[in-house]
């Protein structure tokens, strides 16, 4: 499972911009491309520290929406594929 291989790795927000409106992120990768987050991208993306793993911002997702855990852990896979895919989001 892709999950397995990418849980203990530590997101790193590489972005040059972000900015809150409302319930959306909006941030703007270095290539000056801008990418509107909704609520639940915007909760992980805030939560990205580097120093926090991403099965430790699952875990504190899971707290915070009412969703099964496969269902969550399958939204975040695809998410962290997308934001590293736009170049807003590295791993280490």
């Amino acid at each position: 499972m892709i999950y397995n291989m990418m849980k203990d790795s530590i997101p790193v927000q590489f972005h040059l911009k972000i900015r809150k409106d409302g319930e959306f992120l909006i941030a703007s990768s270095k290539s000056y491309d801008i990418y509107f987050l909704n609520d639940v991208a915007k909760e992980f993306y805030l939560r990205i520290d580097g120093k926090t793993t991403i099965g430790g911002i699952v875990e504190k997702l899971l707290n915070i929406y009412e969703v099964e855990e496969n269902v969550l852990i399958d939204d975040i896979v695809s998410l962290v594929r997308d934001l590293q895919w736009k170049n807003i989001v590295r791993l280490k």
